[in-house]
């Protein structure tokens, strides 16, 4: 469903679009261009101007229409024949609760403390190059 917001910038567009085409058509009467070029920027301005004067028709109807929906108008004309109702007094809203504190969670494997691997005694490293001109 469109709305009279939508049509607004297309009534802007077609005026501005006009303007340019007016500027353009009297550029082109002071080059000499051919009438036949004229011509069709003749009917591109009223286009334009057609376009814009149909987007603010529109706009009329779409505020008609919603005039329609919202029965305003048939409620003031009811209100002043019937008697005013006393008006009920507004609900206050409810106290907010206050919030409890919430109690921590229990702890899970990802909160332990990480252990680090123990380490494994090395075998006995054979040894050194020298030691063994000892043996000979």
């Amino acid at each position: 469903m469109i709305s009279k917001y939508q049509m607004q910038p297309q009534v802007d567009i077609g005026l501005q679009g006009a303007a340019v085409l007016k500027d353009f058509k009297k550029h082109l009467e002071e080059t000499g261009a051919k009438a036949e070029t004229l011509e069709k920027v003749d009917k591109a301005i009223k286009y334009c101007e057609d376009c814009a004067e149909a987007s603010q028709i529109i706009i009329l109807a779409l505020d008609w229409k919603s005039g329609l929906d919202k029965p305003a108008e048939k409620a003031e004309e009811t209100a002043e024949e019937k008697p005013a109702k006393k008006e009920a007094p507004k609900r206050k809203r409810a106290a907010k609760k206050k919030e409890e504190p919430k109690p921590e969670p229990a702890p899970t494997l990802f909160d332990a403390p990480k252990e680090e691997p123990k380490e494994e005694p090395k075998a006995e490293e054979p040894a050194a190059d020298d030691s063994l001109d000892d043996l000979f």
